[in-house]
Formats: C-alpha cells, sequence, structure tokens
C-alpha cells in the first residue's frame, strides 16, 4: 500500500515534468529558410554578364554638357559613354548612344530589383522567425497557466476528499514549482534560428571592395566612383553606416556577426536578420538615387542629341515662285426646256 500510495502521490509531478519536457521540445527549433530565399539567389546569380563596354572612361565633359551638375557628371564618366567632343554626332552614333542609355538603365533596374527581392525574402524570413518566437513564449505561458491551475484544482479536490492526506502540500509545492518554470521559460527560452546560405554576397562585395557577384557592372562602378557633394564613395559611406551599426556590439559579438554577415552564411538569429535586412535598404536607397541621377543624365544627353540634329539638318533650298494656272470656269449645265402645253381638243356638239 506504501508502495501503491507514493506512485499515486508523486504522479501529479511527473505528469507536469513530462508537459513541461514536451513543451520544450517543440520550442526552440531551428526554421528552415523558405524556398522563395533559395530560389531569389539561385535565380540574381548574376544581374548582369560582363560589361562588353571597353574599360576607358571619357576624361571630359562635351563642351554642350559642360554645364552639368557634378554628381550627375560622375555618372556620366561611369557610364563610358562615347560622345564626340569637337563635332556633331552622325545620325550613327546618335542611334548608338541612345542604345547605350537603354542597356544602362537596364542595368541599374536590374541590380534595384536584385537588392530588392533579397530584401523581400529577409524580411519574409525574419517574419516567420519572429512569428515563432511569439508562438513559443505563448505555448509556454498558456502551458504555465495550465499547469498551475490543474495542480490548484487537484490540490483541492485532494483536500476535500481526504483532509489529512499529505499528498496536497506535495502536489500544490510541485504544480507550483512547474508553473513558475513554464512561466520563466517563456521570457528566457532562446530565440529559434534560421540557417542562410549567400555565397553570392552583395554585404561582403560592399564591406571588402572586392565585387563578388550580385551587381550589375554599371552599378558596381556607380559605388565605387566618389560623389562630388559628399567627397566619398557610396561604398564608403555604407561601410561607415554598416560600422555604426555593429558599434554598439561586444568585440566577440561583433567578429561573429561580421563573419555571418559579410560571409558565405549561418545560422541566423532575430538580431542578425535585423541587421542584414538594414543593409539591403541602405542598399536599394543608393541605387534609386544612382537610378535618379541616371534620369536626369538621360535627359540631358536626349536634349544634346535633339540640338545636334536639328543643327545638323541643312536649311530648306529657296524655290523660285510658280504661277498658278487659271482657273478654268465649270460648265455650266443649260437649264431644261419645257415642253408647251398642248390644247385640249373642242367638245363635238349636239346635231
Amino acid at each position: 500500500m506504501a508502495a501503491r500510495r507514493r506512485s499515486k502521490r508523486f504522479a501529479p509531478g511527473t505528469c507536469a515534468a513530462l508537459l513541461s519536457a514536451g513543451l520544450a521540445l517543440a520550442c526552440g527549433r531551428p526554421v528552415a529558410a523558405p524556398e522563395a530565399y533559395q530560389r531569389t539567389l539561385h535565380r540574381f546569380q548574376r544581374c548582369a554578364p560582363d560589361d562588353p563596354v571597353p574599360p576607358t572612361p571619357p576624361s571630359e565633359l562635351p563642351p554642350k554638357l559642360a554645364e552639368t551638375p557634378p554628381d550627375v557628371a560622375r555618372v556620366f564618366f561611369a557610364s563610358r559613354l562615347a560622345l564626340p567632343m569637337d563635332r556633331q554626332p552622325t545620325p550613327e552614333e546618335a542611334v548608338g548612344i541612345l542604345t547605350r542609355l537603354v542597356v544602362l538603365r537596364s542595368e541599374l533596374a536590374a541590380g534595384g530589383a536584385y537588392i530588392d527581392c533579397l530584401d523581400d525574402s529577409i524580411e519574409a524570413v525574419h517574419r516567420e522567425l519572429l512569428d515563432r518566437s511569439n508562438q513559443n513564449e505563448l505555448y509556454l505561458t498558456l502551458g504555465s497557466i495550465g499547469v498551475g491551475a490543474a495542480s490548484a484544482t487537484a490540490q483541492g479536490i485532494l483536500e476535500v476528499s481526504e483532509p489529512d492526506a499529505p499528498a496536497a502540500p506535495i502536489l500544490g509545492i510541485t504544480g507550483g514549482v512547474a508553473a513558475a518554470v513554464l512561466g520563466a521559460a517563456a521570457f528566457l527560452w532562446p530565440v529559434p534560428t534560421v540557417w542562410l546560405d549567400h555565397e553570392v554576397n552583395v554585404l561582403r562585395s560592399v564591406w571588402t571592395g572586392e565585387d563578388s557577384g550580385g551587381l550589375t557592372p554599371f552599378v558596381w562602378r556607380l559605388l565605387l566612383a566618389p560623389r562630388p557633394s559628399s567627397g566619398e564613395a557610396p561604398r564608403t559611406a555604407l561601410k561607415r553606416r554598416w560600422e555604426a551599426l555593429l558599434d554598439g556590439e561586444t568585440a566577440e559579438r561583433r567578429r561573429e556577426l561580421e563573419l555571418l554577415l559579410f560571409g558565405d552564411g549561418g545560422r541566423y538569429d532575430l538580431h542578425a536578420l535585423q541587421l542584414r535586412e538594414t543593409m539591403l535598404d541602405h542598399i536599394e536607397t543608393e541605387v534609386d538615387l544612382m537610378n535618379h541621377e541616371f534620369q536626369t543624365l538621360a535627359e540631358l544627353i536626349t536634349r544634346y542629341l535633339e540640338i545636334s540634329a536639328a543643327a545638323a539638318q541643312p536649311p530648306p533650298e529657296p524655290t523660285a515662285p510658280t504661277e498658278a494656272p487659271p482657273e478654268r470656269p465649270a460648265p455650266t449645265e443649260a437649264p431644261l426646256e419645257r415642253p408647251a402645253p398642248t390644247e385640249a381638243p373642242p367638245a363635238p356638239t349636239a346635231p
């Protein structure tokens, strides 16, 4: 009887321990990366092929574009457009220049679309991981409430049925401890993580200054070209902003984040995902500014080509006035003659 009563006495504590272990196993597991993120990395291994333009940037602006703003002129030098300096462009050259503008615009659009797609994928992973963390916290909180309520109810029933039973206080203590453990785990349980691979890492390209893929050649040249208004290249400005984001971390944690963010991949938590998403937003903003500057340059060059085409056209030759032949009067039709009315024959008279 003693052994049987002892087993009944510790049964509530055993159930609470099993419930705690089950909730613990259900929480904190790593989340697999969504397929959309993996498809994005494989689809945009390279936004554009190698640049077929010779690596010889122009040394100066054409005279008619000398008043171009300095930041827009920077885009012109990075575009490697070949404009004649001492003469008007021929129609064939004008067509080639316009074609080159279309290619450069497509490179900017491809780079912006790639960064935007990566940003959306990281945002989706971050949202999924955050939902998983909130779900874990909810389950642990509900488990704590349930264990506490169940132990209190069982203790009350046991005290009513057997007032002198020694199992009632033990049951209350066990249930209280289990509820406290689950409640503390709701706040102290480690957040779930996700493993991401990014062999083509645009953040690494910006951080190290070496093109490791993912960005079009035109976008990469614009990242390295200093902007006259600020006196530094966009890549330098981006790296300075990212260093400011990492300054709040400890030395060891900063080294881990640098290896994770600028390496080939690893296990991301919510904080690391937020940092990567913020850095991608910085690049996307910079590409949008490049697109605005390029649009201004394209309008100036298009206007320059229109002026050149108008100036290249010879003036019309004067022609001798010719007298118009005299107008011949339109023939008039003669009016139709109406037949004269005929008299009716006299009526016959009676004899």
